[in-house]
């Protein structure tokens, strides 16, 4: 049985203590602060001197043991820095921020290839991922400095623009509940400003904000006594739902980010044409208070300087979710200040990796929001690399598998990269976007590898289970990369997800994957139709013979007099039959001589030698039946639907896998001396069968 070996999703790896705090904070205020300390206290200097790492060491103890008087202090010194030098400061940070933090870096780069690869350059995505760092660190400073910033200060830097009299003469009449939904930018921590800039009653006043909970007490502390420094309620996720409710049915205002990865409790829906989970709090809210409903975000005017735009969103409770997500998607694409301004850092679009084969979920919005978006399908944006195994047989045993993977994710933009040879062939098939050829060989190869980084993909399958396939994975750099594990890679964590095989020898490749990817939501079973049930052109009048052995050993017990007798017998039955000799190796080539130098009346015709797969499928297409050695003839044509009869030493690990009429033989059978008597009956019953 299989014992997956997870390795944990790389974007959870992180190699900075920016991410330390994300993990252990779940809030990405705090990301920034320890963030800005991390960087101030020396880490990125990458001195590892005893003395620097001594000083870091007592800072992080202070921080962790102190938190409320590290923060003041630094929170003091910061807000009392002039502008001027706090912008190159924050320009640096941001810079080593997306030079060292490589998982971080990955999260911002695919998050904006997804969104902007059809419209933008990939150095224009670069330039906006660099932005995107420089701001989280001026948010970082900003949750630092923001509490000591005096009244005078904060009303010369934020000012308000929308239709505020409305809102403010409902909020202090209570006549009515309203929502007010906030997107994470640079400045949202400056919205707890609202009541000095709206001059309403500090003092039971009806404004709450719901926030995502610290799981450090003494943090829990600081962050709520700083935020309702001017009478805004912090209300937490944890406990603070009912109050948000009771403040709503009294008439007050609540507000939440609803631009945040909402996990198992959100439902299924789609932003810039991509899968993600979004929360349901906002429709929850709405539809039992009957709330009116605002988006309020900050436009960034300059280093800590921003404008508090307002707009209503008329739209009902049951198409909140959509309109808010369409809200956002628009300001993202159309609004360049709001898009820089925008953290991008968040992995927003992320998948449970024990689901990351399905689109199954509690609460399931795709085809509402296909409705709302005017989707005729789901845009195809999740992006799954395939690593086809070298061998054609081997990738027609991987199709079924693929298939269903196509079926179970109709998001998936899947592409394939395998040999020259297999391009066209595997792109005549309708589950694949896009087939790319690797080099056989040498340096060209992983050089291409390389180059396809930019590509960004979401998860890569090596199928083949190599080793050279896993390095190949590993340079691509998909932040997920499960596989069945080759030997050589237990010594070097090339695949994130990986499983060894089974010691058992005898068991199918098909149903090896289909129980691997079980694991990771792959819950749907592979269909084992063939591609096309093909008809033959020439009922009953063409067999084909597919020689060789693919270095299995078949020719061994199964010589070339065996394949004459075979062929008498048959000419005997019915003398028009004609008997097409196939095979691409060179033990094909001499055992086609063999025959055709004993059976020369030309209804045995020999097409040996180096054909393409589109032209060996071609003259598959053409015959009844077919009887293989040959695993590449033998498997090409199971699973485009031509009866089979395979020779095989052990057909129980290679044998056939599509449910169409196929005969085997293992090694005990055809060894006997009544061997060809018995294929000269499975054939017959074949084409009588086809007939």
């Amino acid at each position: 049985m299989f014992a997956p070996l997870d390795g944990g999703d790389g974007n959870e790896k992180l190699t900075t203590q920016v991410a330390f705090a994300s993990k252990n904070g779940h809030n990405f205020s705090e990301v920034a602060i320890f963030g800005c300390i991390h960087f101030l206290c020396g880490r990125v200097l990458m001195f590892r001197s005893f003395v620097v790492r001594g000083l870091i060491s007592v800072a992080n103890w202070i921080f962790w043991k102190c938190p409320q008087f590290f923060l003041n202090a630094i929170g003091l010194v910061v807000s009392l820095t002039p502008v001027f030098v706090l912008k190159p400061v924050a320009w640096v940070l941001g810079r080593l921020f997306f030079l060292l933090a490589r998982n971080r870096r990955r999260i911002l780069l695919g998050n904006l290839s997804h969104v902007f690869s059809a419209e933008k350059s990939w150095d224009e995505i670069v330039q906006i991922a660099r932005i995107s760092s420089v701001r989280l660190m001026e948010l970082g400073m900003f949750a630092l400095a923001s509490p000591f910033f005096p009244r005078w200060r904060i009303r010369r830097n934020f000012r308000l623009e929308g239709n505020w009299d409305r809102f403010c003469e409902r909020l202090r009449s209570r006549k009515s509940p309203q929502l007010l939904l906030i997107p994470h930018q640079t400045l949202t921590e400056a919205l707890v400003f609202l009541p000095l800039l709206l001059d309403l009653e500090v003092d039971r006043l009806p404004l709450g904000i719901i926030y995502r909970p610290f799981k450090r007490k003494a943090i829990e502390q600081y962050i709520c006594r700083t935020r309702g420094r001017f009478g805004v309620r912090m209300l937490s996720r944890k406990g603070g739902l009912a109050e948000a409710s009771h403040l709503m049915r009294k008439g007050g205002c609540v507000g939440l980010l609803f631009d945040q990865y909402a996990g198992g409790a959100g439902a299924l829906t789609t932003l810039c044409g991509r899968v993600t989970s979004s929360t349901l709090l906002p429709e929850i809210l709405c539809r039992e208070n009957s709330a009116e409903t605002f988006v309020l975000h900050a436009r960034r005017d300059g280093f800590w300087r921003a404008t508090f735009v307002i707009e209503p969103i008329s739209t009902g409770a049951d198409d909140l979710t959509d309109a808010m997500n369409g809200w956002l998607e628009k300001h993202l694409r159309g609004d360049e200040i709001f898009r820089n301004s925008w953290l991008w850092v968040h992995n927003r679009w992320k998948r449970p990796v024990g689901e990351i084969l399905n689109l199954h979920g509690r609460k399931q919005r795709l085809e509402q929001s296909c409705k709302y978006y005017g989707y005729t399908r789901l845009p195809r944006q999740f992006r799954i690399f395939v690593h086809m195994p070298e061998r054609i047989y081997a990738a027609a045993m991987a199709l079924p598998i693929l298939r269903a993977i196509r079926e179970s994710r109709p998001d998936a933009h899947i592409t394939i990269l395998c040999n020259p040879d297999h391009v066209s062939w595997l792109q005549s098939l309708p589950w694949f976007d896009e087939v790319l050829a690797l080099p056989l060989e040498g340096w060209g190869r992983l050089r291409s590898a390389f180059q396809l980084r930019t590509r960004l993909p979401d998860l890569h399958i090596p199928l083949d289970g190599s080793f050279r396939s896993a390095v190949e994975a590993r340079l691509i750099g998909a932040p997920i990369r499960m596989g069945l594990q080759p030997v050589p890679c237990q010594m070097f964590p090339l695949l994130t997800h990986k499983s060894a095989p089974r010691k058992c020898l005898a068991e199918h490749p098909t149903l090896r994957w289909k129980e691997f990817f079980h694991h990771y939501g792959l819950l749907k079973n592979p269909s084992l139709e063939p591609i096309a049930r093909e008809r033959s052109l020439q009922k009953s009048l063409r067999l084909a013979f597919c020689l060789g052995a693919n270095g299995h050993g078949s020719n061994k017990f199964w010589p070339a007099d065996h394949w004459e007798s075979l062929a008498a017998r048959l000419r005997q039955r019915d003398s028009n039959l004609k008997i097409i000799l196939l095979g691409r190796d060179e033990d094909a080539m001499r055992t086609a001589r063999e025959i055709t130098a004993k059976i020369n009346d030309g209804k045995v015709v020999n097409l040996t030698g180096p054909l393409s797969i589109n032209d060996l499928l071609a003259e598959l297409r053409r015959c009844s039946v077919v009887v293989a050695t040959d695993l590449d003839g033998m498997h090409l044509a199971n699973a485009h639907g031509i009866s089979t009869v395979a020779l095989l030493e052990k057909p129980e690990r290679l044998g056939p896998i599509y449910d169409h009429p196929h005969v085997f033989f293992d090694k005990k059978t055809l060894c006997e001396p009544s061997a060809p008597i018995g294929v000269d009956k499975a054939v017959m019953m074949l084409m009588n069968h086809k007939q």
